[in-house]
């Protein structure tokens, strides 16, 4: 996290300095965008999925992350089913 530009503001007779955010780390830039939805009071939610359980930001009734792990859990649940009845 760094200082970034300088924005006068005439209106208001002020100023603001925006940030500008970098990391030479992949999963550290993945973990600051999981801490922002956190502390903008976003729910985030496991995913379902057994094979995946990965964080989302959950809308409407969603269980899965994305359509490939709802697919996924599905045939789960099929091979699942079919263990019992044999």
């Amino acid at each position: 996290m760094a200082p970034g530009e300088y924005i006068r503001n005439p209106s208001t007779k002020g100023f603001k300095i925006t940030e500008e955010r970098y990391s030479n780390y992949l999963l550290a830039a993945i973990y600051y965008d999981l801490w922002q939805t956190i502390n903008d009071s976003k729910n985030v939610y496991l995913c379902e999925n057994k094979n995946c359980q990965l964080p989302f930001v959950k809308s409407g009734r969603k269980k899965y992350c994305n359509e490939a792990c709802k697919q996924e859990a599905y045939r789960i649940r099929l091979v699942e089913k079919e263990g019992r009845k044999g």
